[in-house]
C-alpha cells in the first residue's frame, strides 16, 4: 500500500500511487493548496517545491499555478467556491483554519473548522495499492448543539 506522509517543517503532505504522486501544501495564510501532480517523488523532493505564490500577493506577476485545493466562498476570493454555506444569521462566508490531520493507511484527512461557526470541514484522500487513482471527498459537520443544527442551510 503507497504511504501517505507529511513534512511538518514545509507542512507538505504526499499522497503517492504505484507510478504517481500528489502533493498538498498548507500556506502561510492557513489556505490548503495544490504543489504537484506527476511522477513520483519522496516527501524530502515534495517539500522543495516552491510554494505556490497568492494571487493577492502581486496580481501583476503571471504564475500557471496558484490552485487553493479547497476554495470557499468569503475572503478576497472572487472565483467560483467548492463550498458554499449560508448561516440562519444570513453570513454566506466561511473563515477555515486548519486544525490538524490524520494519516491512518492509505487515507488522509486534512481537518479545517469555521472561525466563528460550528461548522467543521475535512478534505478526504485515498490511494490503493494497486491504482494510480486517487479518491477525493469532503465531509461537512455542524458540530454545534442541537439548536445550532438549525443554522447551517
Amino acid at each position: 500500500m503507497p504511504v501517505i506522509s507529511f513534512d511538518e517543517a514545509s507542512r507538505t503532505w504526499l499522497v503517492p500511487t504505484p507510478n504517481s504522486a500528489y502533493a498538498l501544501r498548507l500556506g502561510d495564510d492557513g489556505v490548503l493548496r495544490h504543489l504537484y501532480w506527476g511522477p513520483s517523488l519522496s516527501v524530502e523532493q515534495a517539500a522543495t517545491v516552491p510554494a505556490p505564490v497568492p494571487l493577492t500577493a502581486n496580481r501583476s506577476e503571471r504564475r500557471e499555478h496558484d490552485v487553493e485545493e479547497l476554495p470557499v466562498e468569503g475572503g478576497a476570493r472572487f472565483g467560483v467556491p467548492a463550498v458554499q454555506v449560508r448561516f440562519a444569521d444570513g453570513t454566506r462566508g466561511l473563515e477555515l483554519v486548519h486544525t490538524g490531520h490524520t494519516i491512518e493507511g492509505g487515507q488522509l484527512r486534512i481537518a479545517f473548522a469555521d472561525r466563528h461557526y460550528p461548522l467543521a470541514v475535512d478534505l478526504h484522500y485515498r490511494v490503493h495499492d494497486d491504482s494510480d487513482v486517487i479518491e477525493r471527498w469532503t465531509t461537512i459537520t455542524n458540530t454545534g448543539d442541537r439548536e445550532d443544527r438549525k443554522s447551517v442551510v
